[in-house]
């Protein structure tokens, strides 16, 4: 492997890592400090969820602007702002209002998630190209490692931060390693072996192409249900637990890490099930199972 292919596989796996950690290093401290201010936890599970309704609407566009501009701008334009997103978050806690608390977070917090979503979904298509066709499966895996590993840090290293040095350094020190590395990315960076084509040049698949496949609504249902249930006690687990057990929020964030250490060991484990010829409907109900019990017994 070359090592200008090496150094660029490496960046997008960093990329991805700050991604990662972008998604969760709000978790521990935003919810408290949002409450000091008179915001409903409520309004704090509006904030934090708004990332994922961002991504929602922002990741098909995706598709859209690669074809435009090639995956290499697409994704760095999508370091920048989630760099920049995060530097500008770290300022909200010199905002006493609650109403401008609230408005300005929740601003903010989709502004990053565009760029977090972008990121997410050129970052794949960009570090696979870095290898040959019976190894882009592996640096698939590891992107999409390298991203589980920024989940699993995220809460105790914001909680940690949040420790030491107040509330704002966690954000600002994300943003602007993220932004540096935008920078880094634009100089080193190559364009994409997939140039830039222009929507005439190929038949295009509609989502609603996409809907009518085969159980993909009961799909999308199900996702819609299920998907977002650590979502619900996101905004609301931080201020119990310190007030409960008296958890600092570097406390709540080794608590928080639990999803995502999980997430990260029980992927590859679905997969090799999966490669292994174990029935994938099986595995949903076996996932959905367990989703009902820990949800009851939390």
């Amino acid at each position: 492997m070359e090592f200008m292919k090496l150094t660029n596989f490496c960046v997008v796996c960093f990329v991805m890592f700050l991604s990662g950690l972008s998604y969760t290093l709000i978790t521990p401290i935003f919810p408290l400090e949002a409450l000091a201010r008179e915001v409903t936890v409520s309004q704090s599970g509006i904030v934090m969820g708004s990332a994922f309704v961002t991504s929602f609407f922002s990741i098909p566009w995706s598709s859209f602007l690669v074809s435009q501009f090639g995956v290499r701008i697409v994704f760095i334009f999508a370091t920048f702002v989630a760099g920049f997103a995060n530097t500008l978050f770290g300022f909200i806690s010199y905002t006493e209002n609650a109403t401008l608390y609230f408005w300005v977070s929740l601003f903010l917090r989709m502004f990053c998630a565009v760029g977090e979503s972008l990121v997410a979904s050129t970052a794949f298509t960009f570090g696979s190209e870095q290898f040959t066709k019976d190894r882009q499966g592996i640096a698939m895996s590891m992107v999409e490692t390298s991203f589980g590993i920024g989940l699993v840090v995220g809460p105790s290293l914001g909680g940690l931060f949040h420790n030491y040095w107040g509330f704002s350094t966690p954000f600002w020190t994300l943003g602007v390693l993220t932004l540096v590395l935008a920078g880094f990315s634009a100089s080193i960076l190559k364009p994409s072996k997939l140039p830039p084509c222009k929507q005439t040049d190929r038949n295009r698949t509609k989502w609603t192409d996409v809907l009518y496949c085969p159980n993909m609504l009961l799909i999308v249902v199900v996702f819609l249900i299920t998907g977002n249930s650590a979502g619900f006690y996101s905004a609301s687990l931080e201020p119990y637990l310190a007030e409960k057990f008296d958890l600092t929020p570097g406390g709540v964030g080794l608590v928080l890490m639990g999803f995502s250490i999980t997430y990260t060991i029980t992927n590859p484990i679905v997969g090799v099930l999966l490669d292994s010829g174990f029935a994938p409907l099986r595995i949903v109900l076996m996932g959905k199972c367990v989703l009902i019990t820990n949800m009851s017994l939390v």
